[in-house]
């Protein structure tokens, strides 16, 4: 039964956060199927089965609700690195860490991450590429950092974390294509690549 009304009374916080998620979740995947600018507002709320009055009380427009997505989501990502890389002596160690973590995330978010990088590489004048980017520089921090700590790398580690994220990314999308299955396995074999090139990923 379709909600044309604003939740209030004794139920509504389980109202609130049940809807709030419902239409996050249904406007992540007709986002990720169908590309964010494709999907207007009608077919969200049809597929939620809310209102638009209640579609705008929970998110002011379709861009809030989009940055409301990748906020919740990125921020997710972000602490599996930060908590995954922390208290660990060894670089490598640190950096497979998080570049399993980057790896694991995306195997089971494969929705988001789709939508992520759709973003990322669409046009800089487009309004959904500025809700992205601050998440995604924000990532590239946490690897800049990463690399600020080890004195193996001597050139600018902007662009050696810059690198890292790029092969991270590949290897994300050959998963989200079902070319790779997300395995440790795989996480190692990608940062060797990294590290020692084709030829020591082969050894």
């Amino acid at each position: 039964m379709e909600l044309d009304y604003i939740p209030t009374g004794k139920y509504f916080s389980v109202m609130n956060t049940d809807t709030r998620k419902n239409i996050m979740a249904e406007a992540l995947r007709l986002f990720s199927e169908k590309g964010y600018d494709s999907v207007g507002t009608n077919e969200i709320v049809h597929q939620c089965g809310v209102s638009k009055p209640a579609l705008y009380y929970y998110f002011e427009s379709k861009e809030k609700l989009l940055q409301s997505i990748v906020q919740e989501k990125c921020l997710a990502l972000k602490t599996l690195i930060s908590s995954r890389s922390q208290s660990i002596n060894s670089f490598e160690d640190m950096l497979m860490s998080a570049a399993d973590a980057y790896l694991k995330f995306t195997s089971e978010n494969k929705e988001f991450m789709r939508l992520y990088f759709s973003l990322v590489f669409t046009p800089h004048s487009n309004k959904a590429y500025s809700i992205v980017r601050q998440e995604a520089e924000a990532i590239q921090t946490i690897f800049e950092d990463l690399f600020n700590n080890d004195n193996h790398f001597q050139s600018d580690k902007s662009f050696i974390a810059v690198s890292f994220i790029g092969l991270l990314n590949t290897f994300s999308t050959l998963i989200l294509n079902h070319y790779l299955s997300y395995s440790e396995h795989v996480s190692k074999k990608m940062l060797e690549l990294f590290l020692y090139g084709a030829k020591g990923a082969e050894k």
